[in-house]
């Protein structure tokens, strides 16, 4: 049951994928959802097989720095593909803030990795960064929904992927925030509590499925 809860940042990936090839959703805005899946198998699975081989040859691991640097691409990648996802959908309303949210967030990453961070290192800072970025703009999105006077039975993908993002960021926010902190002084407790983000990041997997899966009749 533990191998399989391991391995699932990279099995649970493959759900949407495979749906997303049997039902080919047309909505543009769902085109960084599935670059992103495809980008997170890639690092996932190399990062398990890292881990993996770590408790096999502990030498080869440690030349490549075990797999903290693929977890900082990871949070990257999916944090500017999910900006330009809300892009997509016109999230933020107001377009010079909707330009200023990547601008502010890609000099704060560079800030970061230059002066404060080795990228070999697992980030806190940068998944905090991408945590506090996609929950805002999860918010704004459910505000704009608020505020809509359209009421609509139509089935609307983008609401299941936000919801989805929703709740992952925010059950692991704290993880991300103090995940430096905890790695350093119970390395136990943090890898045990990484078993909580792997449930989160099932459901959000899960959430993006159902998305392929329904048919949307918007045409963004």
């Amino acid at each position: 049951m533990q191998k399989i809860l391991d391995w699932s940042e990279v099995w649970t990936v493959l759900i949407p994928i495979i749906i997303y090839v049997i039902k080919t959703p047309q909505a543009k805005y769902l085109k960084p959802i599935i670059l992103y899946l495809l980008i997170a198998f890639v690092l996932n699975f190399i990062g398990d097989i890292i881990e993996e081989n770590f408790y096999h040859d502990p030498q080869w691991v440690v030349k490549i720095n075990y797999n903290q640097p693929f977890y900082n691409i990871h949070s990257i990648s999916r944090l500017i593909l999910l900006i330009y996802f809300f892009r997509k959908i016109n999230i933020p309303v107001n377009k010079i803030l909707r330009t200023f949210i990547p601008v502010f967030v890609v000099l704060i990453l560079v800030i970061n990795f230059s002066f404060f961070h080795s990228f070999k290192n697992f980030s806190s800072l940068t998944f905090s960064v991408e945590g506090i970025t996609l929950i805002v703009l999860c918010v704004l999105y459910f505000f704009r929904r608020l505020q809509s006077d359209q009421t609509s039975t139509a089935f609307d993908s983008s609401m299941y992927i936000v919801t989805g993002l929703a709740i992952y960021e925010a059950v692991c926010f704290p993880i991300f925030l103090f995940y430096n902190t905890l790695i350093k002084q119970t390395e136990h407790f943090a890898i045990n509590i990484w078993d909580v983000h792997n449930i989160a990041y099932i459901v959000f997997c899960l959430f993006i499925a159902r998305a392929f899966y329904g048919t949307s009749q918007r045409a963004v």
